[in-house]
């Protein structure tokens, strides 16, 4: 037996929050109480499991991507997540900062944890009307513990040549000072994050800005490869531009094109002061060009579903052109956001793929079981007495079915919500909800 296997055990080890912490280790064949001791003794202790700073155990509570993610803005600072939070800033960027330390393990993003796990809105005015926040959802220290970001967004640009209506206005975004990700400010970051032992499993290149219009956007992927050379790197554009050589080699290991129908009339409407075969012929470009490319490169065409595209001549365009073309992914985006469909209202309506094409579909609308979700932490934080608490939540609800628009089934949410609003001993009984779809989402259009 080796010397470190007959070690002793930490005082304070636990075995079943060991297995609640680590998720790995509870679907492997350690997966037991007493397993979890010997994973421990053999693995773990060098892995740095069990670390001695604070912790918290598993909880269903509340959860958002600021858990275990990062969002850079083109400014240089760490805002709280692509929706509500793109403007909240958590973290300015500070030279003199340790940003694995003091930042994603350190207080500034450690407070967000706890607050959430908590049942508690970190940022109760920006976090009542985010879309990504999550309720009864199960999670743990396990991304602090293990030094993990799941994803690293980055802005690379805030410009952008068009005038989409689920967008910054363009009046707006000539108005700022030009905002282009200084690479110094990455390269002090992600020296940091290294340092720290810190892990990233994916990059995300997109924002309220075009990535494209970043004058070093080849650079900038070589130096996230440099730093984290096996990280997944992905970006996505409005394919407004010209398929450069430096963008097929420079690392990337998925471009996915937002390009919303199949001809001008059915994409210009929502695209502003787009050009359709503009687009088209960069998506072209890109699928003859990614052979060349020094490592796999995945091309997706994302196609959001809106009143003027949804046509079933139109989608079943789509899906030949995307053939054609030989695109890797057709995806089908369900919002709210725009004028959205009225005629497709899930999955079932899509038309079957074609043989030879890989096809899928998101959401970008609240999903009804995550409010539920929210709905259930609020009536446990009231019964537990933190009306104040309970009402931040009820109100996050309602602020998100108004901000996306009212429709039947969420009727009897929305009723629910009020009533933990109104003063204990006044509420009223609520009709049940109805069965709701399960949903994902993908928040930037």
């Amino acid at each position: 037996m080796k010397e470190d296997e007959a070690a002793p055990l930490p005082e304070d080890f636990d075995a079943a929050a060991y297995l609640e912490r680590y998720p790995d280790v509870a679907a492997s064949s350690f997966g037991t109480l007493a397993g979890a001791a010997v994973h421990f003794r053999q693995f773990g202790r060098a892995e740095g499991r069990w670390a001695t700073r604070a912790s918290y155990p598993t909880r269903r509570a509340l959860a958002c991507p600021s858990i275990h993610s990062l969002y850079l803005r083109a400014t240089g600072a760490l805002v709280c997540w692509d929706d509500a939070g793109n403007d909240t800033v958590l973290q300015a960027f500070d030279p003199a900062v340790d940003y694995a330390r003091d930042v994603f393990l350190g207080p500034v993003f450690d407070r967000l944890r706890h607050e959430l796990v908590a049942g508690r809105l970190p940022h109760p005015e920006v976090c009542r009307r985010c879309l990504v926040l999550r309720g009864g959802v199960a999670h743990s220290s396990f991304h602090l513990d293990q030094r993990v970001i799941e994803i690293f967004q980055l802005e690379p640009s805030y410009k952008c040549t068009l005038d989409c209506p689920g967008c910054v206005p363009l009046a707006l975004r000539r108005g700022a000072p030009p905002r282009e990700l200084d690479l110094a400010v990455v390269d002090k970051i992600l020296t940091d994050l290294v340092a720290g032992g810190v892990t990233v499993r994916a990059f995300d290149l997109q924002g309220h800005g075009e990535p494209l219009l970043h004058p070093r956007l080849g650079d900038l992927v070589g130096l996230l490869r440099r730093h984290y050379p096996e990280s997944y790197v992905t970006m996505t554009t409005n394919a407004h531009g010209v398929v450069k050589e430096e963008l097929v080699r420079c690392g990337l290991d998925e471009v996915i094109c937002s390009i919303d129908g199949i001809d001008a009339p059915s994409y210009e409407p929502y695209r502003v002061h787009g050009r359709f075969a503009l687009a088209e012929s960069f998506l072209a470009g890109l699928c003859a060009a990614k052979a060349r490319a020094p490592r796999p490169l995945k091309v997706i065409w994302k196609y959001i579903l809106f009143a003027h595209n949804d046509r079933p001549d139109h989608l079943a365009a789509a899906q030949r052109r995307a053939r054609e073309l030989g695109v890797d992914e057709l995806v089908f985006v369900f919002t709210r956001n725009g004028p959205r469909s009225l005629r497709l209202r899930g999955p079932e309506a899509l038309p079957a793929p074609l043989p030879g094409l890989a096809q899928s579909h998101r959401f970008h609308e609240p999903d009804l079981a995550d409010l539920t979700g929210r709905l259930e932490e609020a009536e446990r934080q009231r019964e537990n007495g933190e009306a104040g608490v309970a009402r931040d939540l009820a109100a996050s609800v309602i602020a998100n079915l108004d901000r996306f628009g009212l429709v039947v089934e969420e009727a009897a949410l929305r009723s629910r919500a009020a009533s933990v609003l109104r003063p204990q001993g006044t509420e009223q009984v609520a009709p049940a909800l109805a069965p709701e779809v399960s949903r994902t989402v993908t928040v930037t259009q």
